[in-house]
C-alpha cells in the first residue's frame, strides 16, 4: 500500500529567481535524468505518421481523462485489436472501451464528437497537419469539441510529436507548477469528494481549465525560458524556432509528479526503475510482458 503524502512533499520542483535555477528536490537536474525524459517523450509518440495512429492517439488522449496511466495503457491494448475501419468508427471504439477489463468510465460516447469534427474539417490527416503547423491557434479551435479541454488537446499534441510551447497541465503538473511559485487555487491541486455522477464518493482533483490554464501555461513557460536549465540543454528544451518544447517540459514535470503521488522518492539518481512499464501506448507489446 502506498503511504499517504501531503501536497507539500508532492511538489518536487522549485525555482530560484535569483540564480534562475530550476531544482529537483533542491538539486540541479542531471544529464542522466534529462536523457531519461527524452526516452519517456519518445515512448509516448506515435510510431508512425499515418491515419491509423492518428486515430489511436486521439483515443489515448481521451482515455487519460481521469484514468490511471496503467489503465489507459491496458485500454489501448483493446484498441490495437480493432481493424482499421473499426478504429475510425466512434461506436465501435466506444463499445470496445466500455467492455471489460479496464472499462472506460464515460456514460457518454466521448469519441463521437471528436470524430465528427474531423469529418467536418477535412479529415484526420488535414487536422493533424494544421495542428502541428499552428498548435496554439488550432488548439483553441479544437476546444469547440464537446468533452475536450486544453489538457486533453495538449496531450494529443505531444503524442503527435509536437514540439511547440503547448504544456500538458494534468493534476501532477499543476501541483509542480504551484510548487514553483505560480498562483493556483487550492481546488486545482487538492482533491475533493465528488457529490454526484458516476464517480460519486471518489476524491478527484478539479482539472485546471480555460483562461486559468492558459495563464499557468504562460507563466510556467516564462519560468523555463528564463532558466539556466534551458541554457544547459537547448536541444531538449527548445524547438527549431527557439520556442519552449512543451512536450519535454510536460514529461519532466509529469514523471516526477507521478513518482511522488505513488509514494516513490523523487530524488533518486535514475528515474526509471522499471523501464518495461513505460512502453509506447501505441505498440501492441505495451504492458503485455
Amino acid at each position: 500500500m502506498l503511504r499517504k503524502r501531503t501536497i507539500k512533499n508532492r511538489q518536487h520542483f522549485t525555482y530560484d529567481k535569483d540564480t534562475r535555477e530550476i531544482l529537483l528536490e533542491g538539486n540541479p537536474i542531471t544529464d542522466n535524468q534529462i536523457g531519461e525524459i527524452k526516452t519517456l517523450v519518445g515512448r509516448h509518440r506515435i510510431p508512425q505518421d499515418n491515419r491509423r495512429y492518428y486515430y489511436e492517439s486521439i483515443i489515448y488522449a481521451l482515455a487519460n481523462q481521469r484514468m490511471q496511466y496503467e489503465g489507459s495503457l491496458a485500454l489501448m491494448q483493446k484498441m490495437h485489436k480493432l481493424a482499421d475501419w473499426q478504429i475510425e468508427d466512434a461506436n465501435m471504439v466506444y463499445k470496445a472501451a466500455k467492455s471489460n477489463p479496464y472499462s472506460i468510465w464515460w456514460l457518454e460516447n466521448r469519441v463521437a464528437p471528436f470524430y465528427k469534427y474531423l469529418e467536418e474539417h477535412g479529415g484526420v490527416e488535414e487536422v493533424v497537419k494544421k495542428y502541428l503547423e499552428q498548435p496554439y491557434n488550432v488548439r483553441a479551435e479544437l476546444r469547440q469539441i464537446k468533452w475536450v479541454e486544453l489538457k486533453t488537446l495538449s496531450l494529443w499534441y505531444t503524442t503527435l510529436g509536437g514540439t511547440g510551447n503547448l504544456l500538458c497541465l494534468d493534476v501532477h503538473n499543476t501541483i509542480q507548477s504551484q510548487g514553483m511559485g505560480i498562483d493556483i487555487p487550492k481546488n486545482n491541486y487538492i482533491p475533493r469528494e465528488r457529490q454526484n455522477g458516476v464517480t460519486k464518493g471518489r476524491k478527484v482533483h478539479s482539472q485546471i481549465v480555460g483562461n486559468r490554464y492558459l495563464r499557468v501555461e504562460k507563466e510556467l513557460t516564462d519560468i523555463f525560458m528564463n532558466s539556466k536549465l534551458v541554457e544547459r540543454y537547448p536541444k531538449e528544451f527548445l524547438n527549431e524556432k527557439g520556442e519552449l518544447n512543451g512536450s519535454f517540459v510536460s514529461a519532466l514535470l509529469w514523471w516526477q509528479g507521478t513518482q511522488g503521488y505513488r509514494g516513490n522518492h523523487a530524488s533518486q539518481l535514475y528515474l526509471f526503475d522499471d523501464m518495461l512499464r513505460f512502453q509506447n501506448p501505441f505498440s501492441p507489446k505495451s504492458n503485455s510482458e
